[in-house]
């Protein structure tokens, strides 16, 4: 006996609430997902301390969701002041207290990294495609002036259909991007494991880098970040604010999707910005929901599932983050950082972790700066002495011909700006 199949009735309306870029983003990304239903934005204020609402860069994923959504890398230097960054450069922070950076990109066996060897010498080239090419090695992040990426982004909501609306109109779905308020029940504390207790910004004269920077004090750390329309500075202290800093409370809700409402961003996770992960863990919350997208009637199953994965996601995130403070007494490790390091330090690798955003080339060059006495890779153990030379002397020659055909960033942007204009 054949049993009837009931169609389910597809989302009507997703109301988004916010101000800032990721309300938008969400609401551009729900759009082109869902053409047939009505996609409203409800504007908020963003609070001071809504890092993924404020951030004027992330990893380089945003630059892939940009052109999901239909805004290309050229757009973004042209109409917003984009620059590329290949590198974050740390100096005197408790692992060693040298300086070291952090690039974007493939990373060898042997540490040789074509991003961190064309930072070091502040050239920059397009990413190849071909495999024998060094330059595919390469994978920039962006930085934005944020004022005029949210008014890209306001005008690129306006074309693809994305409505106004109220706060409270019945929709079927409502995704919620105002910054969460540390304390309660559903809040899951961080503060043993990040010690970030203030934040202060600043702008100062506009520069041109491939790099930002990580400067460590005894009191907390400084991130200067480069850019066109300014350098943008980021002041994380340790000690409880001021009257002009701004608290930062740290942790996350304990569930991302609650009866019909979804937290993303700011809403779901608060976390000092070491990495600049805040925006791209909000691009990446935003991309599960696209990916267990519910019906009108919401079913208990899916909304359990997508809580499942966004903690893991979120926790991940976290874990990078506070991975960064390993050399800092009294720092408590989760459970999940606890494995990552223990697997790190005995084999000289990064364990597979589920909803991991974080690439394995990041996780292993931040481990192998905050656990100097990691032991190396099994494979790298196993190779004969001989064959282990030559292939680092092929990655090193590889570095140096992408060298080769890059250009000191600020000429090879002025010839860049050129196209865009």
């Amino acid at each position: 006996m054949s049993r009837a199949v009931t169609a389910r009735m597809p989302l009507s309306r997703v109301l988004v609430i916010g101000g800032g870029q990721v309300a938008l983003l969400a609401a551009i990304a729900l759009r082109r997902a869902l053409p047939h239903t009505i996609v409203a934005l409800a504007d908020a204020p963003v609070a001071p301390h809504a890092l993924a609402d404020l951030a004027h860069t992330t990893l380089p994923s945003l630059g892939q969701f940009h052109a999901r959504m239909g805004m290309d890398e050229a757009t973004l230097i042209g109409r917003a002041a984009a620059t590329h960054r290949l590198a974050i450069r740390y100096l005197g922070w408790p692992s060693e207290g040298a300086e070291w950076l952090l690039a974007y990109g493939a990373v060898s066996e042997g540490g040789v990294s074509i991003g961190a060897a064309l930072a070091a010498e502040e050239y920059f080239a397009e990413p190849g495609d071909a495999l024998d090419d060094p330059l595919s090695d390469l994978d920039p992040a962006l930085r934005f002036d944020p004022a005029l990426h949210l008014r890209g982004l306001r005008s690129l909501a306006r074309h693809v259909g994305v409505a106004a609306g109220d706060a409270d109109d019945g929709a079927d779905l409502i995704i919620d991007t105002r910054a969460a308020q540390a304390g309660g029940s559903n809040w899951i504390d961080w503060s043993d494991r990040l010690p970030g207790r203030s934040i202060a910004a600043e702008t100062c004269a506009p520069a041109l880098s491939v790099i930002d920077t990580v400067t460590a004090s005894e009191a907390g750390y400084r991130i200067a970040s480069p850019g066109r329309a300014a350098t943008r500075t980021l002041t994380i202290g340790y000690a409880q604010p001021t009257v002009d800093d701004v608290p930062l409370s740290q942790g996350r809700i304990a569930a991302g999707w609650v009866d019909r409402t979804v937290k993303v961003g700011d809403a779901a996770a608060v976390f000092e910005p070491l990495g600049w992960c805040n925006l791209h863990l909000a691009i990446c919350q935003i991309e599960l929901l696209l990916e267990l997208l519910p019906g009108r009637d919401i079913v208990p199953l899916e909304r359990a599932e997508y809580n499942r994965r966004w903690a893991l996601l979120t926790d991940r995130v976290a874990d990078f983050v506070a991975a960064h403070h390993l050399g800092r007494p009294g720092i408590v490790r989760s459970p999940g950082l606890d494995h990552t390091v223990a697997e790190f330090v005995r084999r000289g690798r990064i364990a597979y972790v589920e909803e991991d955003s974080i690439g394995p080339d990041l996780w292993r060059q931040l481990l192998g700066r905050v656990c100097p006495q990691h032991s190396p890779a099994p494979i790298a153990i196993a190779r004969d002495d001989k064959v282990q030379a030559s292939l680092t002397a092929a990655h090193r020659a590889r570095a140096a011909r992408a060298l080769a055909t890059a250009s000191p960033y600020p000429a090879w942007l002025a010839d860049r700006l050129k196209d865009c204009r």
